[in-house]
């Protein structure tokens, strides 16, 4: 299937740099699940006990396979609680998927109580995909320019988000270019350079902290890199012209973004930068 994008000649410019980060979309019929792909799955509860959490989990495991024949029962454990999980599906519209969230809701234990009210579609952490050097939880930098951001698309069966992420920085990096990635829980994200903090200055105007970048490579690369792709396509929005205060139709600027070191270990945050410098888009700087 080809689709026609209307693009502005900068975009188009951008297009050209990152030709290899699925411009065109890259939607197929492939729908076999591979290690490359999200999966989801109905986080029944969560155990917190400090003292017994991974065994209370692994009791109700057990009485869900053994007694009430539910398949696919699993326990994740992470950060001292345990987590457990039914099935795995590969997108939160999956119609079986909907079924079992509302059986586990409504379902009632021999002592009257449910357990599972409040049961819910979670996404399931994945693996990353990607040479560890260009993952962008291992670099030692304050900033770096958002170019390129991809995410699973089941109703146009646009999967592997992962992957196409990986393989956007690979094409980006045999162009010469110092790309990175970072998968979050349900966006895959690329990046290029690493900047210092150095690299933005602030002061404070009218009683308003601004941000100011500094770095004349960042702003060679925002040239290079007007707009950010969004599935390998740009995207409009309505916001204010910062000339004229006006609000109306722009497309999405690529923009500096301060990484946030502590997050990585928490792994359950798909932005991964401050919300701190005055900026609506997810801390992007102008």
């Amino acid at each position: 299937m080809t689709l026609k994008w209307t693009l502005s000649v900068c975009a188009l410019a951008a297009a050209t740099l990152l030709s290899g980060c699925d411009i065109n979309g890259g939607f197929s019929g492939r729908t076999k699940l591979t290690a490359d792909d999200d999966t989801y799955s109905i986080l029944l509860m969560t155990l917190m006990n400090p003292n017994d959490h991974a065994e209370q989990a692994r009791r109700f495991e057990n009485w869900l396979t053994d007694e009430l024949h539910w398949k696919n029962v699993f326990t994740i454990n992470k950060g001292g609680r345990s987590e457990l999980y039914w099935g795995r599906y590969r997108t939160p519209t999956d119609s079986k998927l909907r079924k079992n969230v509302r059986k586990a809701r409504a379902f009632v234990a021999p002592n009257g109580q449910r357990p599972f009210a409040t049961a819910l579609t979670a996404p399931l952490p994945g693996r990353d995909v990607g040479p560890r050097a260009w993952n962008l939880k291992n670099v030692p930098a304050s900033y770096t320019l958002l170019v390129a951001t991809f995410q699973n698309a089941p109703d146009r069966n646009y999967f592997r988000r992962r992957r196409r992420a990986a393989d956007c920085c690979k094409k980006l990096r045999e162009q010469g270019r110092e790309a990175y990635f970072y998968h979050g829980v349900t966006v895959s994200h690329v990046t290029l350079g690493s900047f210092g903090r150095q690299a933005v200055t602030f002061e404070v105007v009218g009683g308003v902290r601004r941000a100011s970048v500094q770095d004349p490579r960042v702003r060679s690369l925002q040239k290079e890199f007007p707009h950010i792709l969004i599935n390998g396509n740009t995207e409009t929005v309505i916001g204010q012209d910062p000339k004229t205060g006006r609000l109306g139709p722009r497309t999405k600027k690529t923009g500096l973004i301060a990484l946030e070191a502590e997050v990585w270990d928490a792994g359950e945050r798909d932005w991964f930068w401050r919300r701190t410098l005055g900026d609506k888009d997810a801390a992007m700087l102008r």
